[in-house]
């Protein structure tokens, strides 16, 4: 079968387009970090705990119980976040008052989840 320049054209233009398009991994929009830390009511780190910012943007804590979310949506005055963190063998516990995350901050939030059992982070 012989290409026609036309179509390799077409194959470009469709190749650019689609690599355009998952050039990035986050969505055009205003943006904040949170970040911080997850221990026991004892102060030791939990690793392994899943943060939930917004009920919807997810990390998991490393080793040291630290965790990174720089997807956090925000608007042009800041937005109150809210922010919950779950571990097996603990109960959740949701930052209390909600951090507020403007564009391009950093913002820490630190939790301490004590022994026990809940339910899962419902953000609120």
């Amino acid at each position: 079968m012989r290409y026609r320049p036309r179509s390799l054209v077409i194959v470009a233009v469709l190749a650019g387009l689609a690599w355009g398009c998952g050039g990035s991994s986050m969505p055009k929009g205003s943006y904040g970090t949170l970040f911080g830390r997850v221990t026991s009511s004892s102060g030791q780190p939990i690793s392994g705990a899943t943060v939930v910012v917004d009920i919807v943007v997810k990390a998991t804590t490393d080793a040291g119980g630290m965790y990174t979310v720089t997807t956090v949506p925000v608007d042009a005055g800041g937005t109150s976040t809210t922010v919950c963190a779950q571990a097996a063998g603990f109960q959740s516990k949701t930052a209390n008052p909600p951090p507020t995350v403007a564009e391009n901050a950093r913002v820490e939030v630190n939790i301490s989840l004590s022994p026990g059992s809940s339910g899962p982070c419902t953000g609120g």
